[in-house]
């Protein structure tokens, strides 16, 4: 896929997407760097704990404002979205103090399967303040803030490796204060750079508006927490099954090999939105040519850094690392087959909305969450980790291609239909 150098950045929808990609990798950059400096520092065990922590504020985040801030955007009446954006923050409160009340009253339960109260506190805390940060990031990219965005993307990874270096040695739980922390500091940047544009809500009004879009509700938002829950429920997963170290090499394991995925779908992702939305709406036939092009290149970029990090990159992690981080090598070699699986789809899953196959993607998500279970039950039964990160790579990897297939297939009777008039 090939962008003129003449019309590059020209247009506004272009200089948004450029000044959000370069704050998004610059993040990206120190989030890594830091992922090794502080897993150097912090023992596996610690490490597999707070990665359980942000399991569980990614689920509550989506929880907290059930997706509502999706209004925000779509809206065509601004005061209509500034007016969900001040109502939203008293809905996530209120279901936040809802989960923290289910904490206090399940916390025996929790305790019994190695989850200490206080960092539940903590994760229902953390959703409060990620949450509201997420809204205002949503009402920011309503108004094109993208500078604010980009700003509070750097700022958010500045805030959470220094926090949480500055904390080692103060507390065990350093990551886990230290992203906290960092939150909070995050809602206070949002909220003072829009606080000239927001005010008290109108309540009928917030009532009447998500009326209207009663199908976030009905459809995005049930999507959307199956999908994190696809995502995340593993680190929770592994730390009740099996230990916080286990779970802390896993964690770490899953991020180095991530980095290229996040990136390579950074890069693809919102180019192929606009060209595919484009062929859709006037040339269909070419779609399917596009969407090849792009997985088949994406999979050969991807397979050529694994090798690179599976060959040269494992040796100076070895190096890096003490024995403390058993098993490194096997969990990264591992964790390549689902990344390799996953970017062949994931850069241009917008294609399920793009030509409405919202089900399918809801199918999936599903899939994913019975992969992981499955995963970890084969693993427990048999006592051997290994077992759960070679089922949850092999099955969620072929499952990501299956669905590229899938989509490759459709398009292709689309174009032949088309090639046949």
């Amino acid at each position: 896929m090939k962008i003129s150098d003449q019309s590059f950045l020209k247009t506004p929808f272009q200089k948004h997407i450029a000044t959000l990609f370069s704050g998004t990798i610059i993040a990206q950059a120190i989030n890594v760097l830091g992922a090794l400096i502080l897993a150097k520092l912090y023992a596996p065990e610690l490490y597999g704990t707070y990665s359980s922590f942000l399991s569980f504020v990614s689920i509550l985040t989506v929880i907290n404002s059930l997706k509502l801030e999706y209004i925000i955007i779509t809206d065509k009446s601004l005061d209509r979205s500034k007016n969900i954006t001040e109502g939203l923050v008293f809905i996530v409160l209120f279901i936040c103090l809802l989960h923290l009340g289910f904490f206090w009253i399940s916390r025996d339960y929790f305790e019994a399967h190695g989850f200490i109260f206080l960092i539940l506190v903590a994760s229902s805390i953390t959703s409060f303040f990620l949450s509201n940060s997420k809204i205002l990031e949503s009402f920011a990219t309503r108004t094109a803030e993208f500078k604010t965005i980009a700003t509070a993307r750097v700022f958010t990874s500045i805030a959470v490796i220094s926090l949480q270096l500055l904390l080692f040695g103060y507390a065990s739980n350093g990551l886990i204060y230290g992203y906290g922390i960092a939150m909070f500091l995050v809602f206070l940047f949002y909220a003072i750079r829009l606080k000239k544009d927001l005010k008290r809500p109108d309540f009928p009004l917030f009532k009447t508006t998500i009326k209207s879009h009663k199908n976030i509700l009905r459809f995005a938002f049930p999507s959307g927490l199956v999908n994190v829950f696809a995502i995340n429920i593993m680190p929770i997963l592994l730390l009740t099954y099996f230990s916080p170290a286990d779970t802390g090499v896993f964690a770490l394991s899953l991020k180095i090999v991530s980095v290229p995925l996040f990136i390579i779908t950074s890069s693809v992702s919102q180019v192929y939105f606009q060209k595919a939305s484009n062929y859709f709406n006037t040339t269909k036939e070419k779609l399917y040519t596009l969407t090849r092009s792009v997985a088949r290149t994406n999979f050969f970029i991807m397979l050529g850094i694994l090798i690179l990090i599976n060959t040269i990159g494992i040796y100076f992690l070895e190096l890096l690392f003490d024995k403390n981080w058993d098993h490194l090598r096997e969990y990264i070699r591992l964790l390549s087959i689902l990344v390799l699986g996953q970017v062949t789809f994931s850069p241009i899953s917008s294609l399920i909305v793009i030509i409405n196959k919202m089900k399918i993607g809801l199918i999936f998500n599903l899939f994913l969450v019975c992969i992981n279970l499955l995963a970890i039950y084969i693993g427990y039964q048999i006592q051997d980790i290994l077992y759960t990160v070679r089922i949850l790579s092999i099955g969620g990897g072929l499952g990501y291609i299956l669905l590229l297939l899938y989509f490759l297939n459709h398009l292709k009777k689309n174009k032949n239909a088309k090639n046949s008039i």
